[in-house]
């Protein structure tokens, strides 16, 4: 799987393109390949398939700052308690 950033996506027309993080390379997304709704800068994972005119992004999810809340919620739960008293 690979990931990037959207580098540009329309919803009214249903197409864009994403950068892929490790070449550089813009791989064309269309709205059938995203399993949610994308928008510019958005961080995201997909799979490159052989389209008709080139490679086409398709599993299109979002990554990152989704998985923000549930990352601080896990580090929290982990973290060991305060149990000190300033009062003695």
């Amino acid at each position: 799987m690979s990931t990037g950033t959207v580098k540009f996506f329309n919803e009214s027309k249903g197409y864009g393109f994403i950068v892929e993080d490790e070449s550089q390379n813009e791989v064309f997304v269309h709205v059938s390949g995203l399993t949610e709704m994308v928008k510019e800068n958005d961080k995201v994972s997909y799979e490159v398939v052989e389209g008709r005119k080139g490679l086409n992004a398709v599993n299109v999810k979002k990554v990152g700052a989704d998985d923000a809340p549930a990352a601080a919620a896990a580090a929290a739960a982990a973290a060991p308690a305060d149990t000190s008293s300033e009062e003695e």
